[in-house]
């Protein structure tokens, strides 16, 4: 995606072509390390820049048979700024370009730097596309019909046509294609946009329209595979992904895909504006998270025939209101750089069917090995959000790879997930069931000529009951401190999102009022205290909500609490070592004189106060019992009493 325009709201691939070589049609006749005024020739002219133009009604052809990518007619054509593009890299213009282009060794492309020409993009921009609604191949449709190789090979190729200028709003059909598939609503409404910035930008402050799904799909070349991240998820404080490296910032020149919910939408749309720019982490290749854009291709580039075809050769505390939402990360990998990784998430308000909620499974561009998981009505999700984990829970996962060879599923995360639940991967194949966590992974064969080994219906996820797991509160007591009651409690096996709600009775347990909440530590151990507390009978219970639909009671701790008098003058605690507490009545207001002396009359320690509860240090005193004394301003007693210091 381009951080500048070369015509207003516009641009084209010029730039590109001056740092990079591209193909396509009509190419210039040799091959030049200096760009000429068209496409760079190679052996099929085939075009190495597309667009995405999803439903789009096309022949087959031989450029990219049944694509929704499609090329470019010419490097000057009007690409609305804020269109992404799908790009194949051969690196730089100056090194082994033939060879880069017509092989028959194919270089690995260097690291290269685009220089973009042109006006900075700024200010509030709105994503404009090419309409979406053609439907046949007239003069006046914004395709061309081309013959790149020869007489006998034809594509349809775009090429901007002011007739059917770019809509601001992003309404309709312009947002939501159609696959042709009947029934086929997860692989329709997929958009091809981009950060029209020179600078990197944090999705989570972009705006999108209300039918704009807020899973946004990056292409990450490092493992050829689409990854997925949640808009906003990372500033509610935990991020959703899949793993494979998509987060909540987009590099300067980074396109990415969003889709549209619901057909004929008049409320979807993408709109940038200078405040979602980042001041301090732009994204480049040596920066944490990595630059995805970084990855190097030799050889010919393989398109899939869709962006969601199957791949080839296969078939908390307040938190609790909404639901507490936990997750699970897996990964099926055959090494660190062939991998795929999907996330299971579960909510109380989520369906366990396809919806807007889920990501669909888009496969990425030919990668050597693919996972998904499953929906009950058998769709393939890479972002599988499901209601909450439950004990009759089973998830379907689809495994596949290019090559028979060894594969590990890895479970590389898991957030909230209930420690009275343990997971099991169950191997139809080998009829076999083994437990799968952080710390232990299930290795199996994927063998290309056995087809039971891959597919649908190897790997199945299950969820069960471990009653070594199960939350349990082990002890609820507490003790009279002073005017305050100290509760403590210890646990084992609470999750991350248990609470725990101190409640009281003061009318021998017939009613209970809420007087504080405790989150879990993880720790096992808790304390609570109630100040001040009222003489009388009184009863604690402990109410610990250890899933939302999942609450458990305490046992009664009573107690027959009779403190001195809050208006009364004491000292506490009482015997004491270090530090002692006076008490002045309440309804005495100003400074007080006070002094400890000791039994022939001495004063000590003095001090004038303006609070009702001074603390004095008496670590320095002899053992021994002392007088302490208060006096206002008239020299008139408030108060004595005696304690003894240990």
């Amino acid at each position: 995606s381009s951080p500048v325009y070369t015509s207003s709201g516009f641009y084209n691939l010029t730039s590109l072509l001056g740092s990079t070589s591209i193909t396509g049609p009509n190419p210039v006749s040799t091959i030049s390390n200096t760009a000429g005024n068209s496409f760079d020739p190679s052996n099929t002219n085939n075009s190495s820049v597309w667009m995405y133009r999803e439903g789009d009604p096309f022949p087959s052809n031989t450029v990219i048979k049944d694509s929704d990518y499609k090329g470019i007619y010419s490097i000057t054509e009007n690409i609305p700024v804020g269109t992404g593009l799908l790009f194949f890299n051969r690196g730089n213009r100056t090194t082994s370009l033939t060879y880069k282009l017509k092989g028959p060794t194919f270089p690995t492309p260097e690291d290269n730097a685009v220089l973009f020409s042109g006006t900075l993009n700024q200010g509030s921009i709105t994503i404009k596309v090419p309409q979406n609604n053609i439907n046949n191949f007239t003069g006046t449709s914004p395709y061309a019909k081309e013959s790149p190789g020869s007489a006998t090979q034809t594509g349809y190729y775009y090429k901007y046509n002011s007739s059917y200028a770019p809509v601001a709003n992003l309404q309709r059909t312009n947002w939501y294609g159609t696959s042709g598939t009947a029934g086929d609503q997860a692989t329709d409404g997929f958009n091809l946009i981009g950060n029209p910035y020179a600078s990197t930008i944090d999705l989570d402050a972009v705006t999108f329209g209300s039918d704009v799904n807020t899973l946004v799909y990056v292409y990450n070349p490092n493992n050829k595979q689409f990854s997925y991240y949640t808009k906003g998820s990372a500033t509610g404080g935990s991020a959703v992904t899949d793993g494979n490296g998509a987060n909540r910032y987009i590099a300067s020149g980074q396109g990415f895909f969003a889709r549209c919910n619901t057909a004929g939408s008049t409320s979807a749309g993408v709109t940038f504006a200078e405040t979602n720019k980042v001041a301090t982490q732009q994204l480049t290749a040596s920066t944490s998270p990595v630059l995805l854009m970084n990855a190097r291709t030799t050889g010919d580039l393989e398109l899939p025939a869709k962006v969601m075809g199957a791949p080839t050769g296969g078939t908390i505390g307040s938190g609790l209101i909404d639901g507490i939402s936990s997750g699970l990360m897996l990964q099926l990998r055959t090494d660190t750089s062939n991998y795929d990784g999907i996330g299971l998430f579960f909510n109380k308000n989520w369906s366990a069917k396809f919806d807007k909620e889920d990501g669909s499974d888009m496969d990425g561009m030919s990668p050597s090995v693919y996972l998904s998981s499953y929906g009950t009505d058998k769709t393939r999700l890479a972002i599988n959000k499901m209601p909450n984990i439950n004990p009759n829970m089973r998830i379907k996962l689809y495994v596949d790879a290019t090559t028979t060879a060894s594969q590990q599923l890895l479970v590389t995360n898991t957030t909230n997930v209930a420690p009275k639940y343990n997971v099991y991967v169950i191997d139809h194949y080998k009829k076999d069931s083994v437990q799968i966590g952080l710390n232990n992974s299930y290795k199996f064969n994927i063998n290309r000529a056995d087809t039971a080994s891959l597919g649908a219906n190897r790997l199945e996820l299950v969820f069960k009951l471990d009653p070594q797991g199960a939350y349990k509160l082990l002890g609820f007591a507490g003790k009279i401190s002073s005017r305050d009651i100290v509760l403590n409690w210890t646990t084992k096996n609470e999750a991350a999102y248990t609470v725990f709600t101190v409640q009281k009775s003061t009318d021998g347990g017939k009613t209970f009022t809420d007087i504080g909440t405790v989150s879990s530590n993880g720790g096992g151990i808790y304390t609570f205290t109630d100040a001040g507390v009222q003489n009388g009978q009184i009863s604690y219970r402990l109410k610990q909500t250890v899933l939302e639909n999942e609450i458990v009671y305490s046992d009664l701790v009573k107690f027959g609490f009779n403190a001195a008098d809050a208006n009364s003058f004491f000292v506490y605690p009482n015997p004491a070592t270090s530090n002692i507490n006076v008490n002045l009545p309440k309804t005495y207001k100003g400074k007080a004189a006070i002094r400890i002396i000791n039994q022939v009359g001495q004063t000590l320690q003095k001090a004038s106060v303006s609070n009702n509860l001074p603390q004095f240090d008496v670590s320095p005193l002899i053992p021994g019992v002392y007088i302490i004394e208060a006096k206002d301003a008239n020299q008139n007693v408030i108060g004595q009493a005696k304690f003894i210091k240990l």
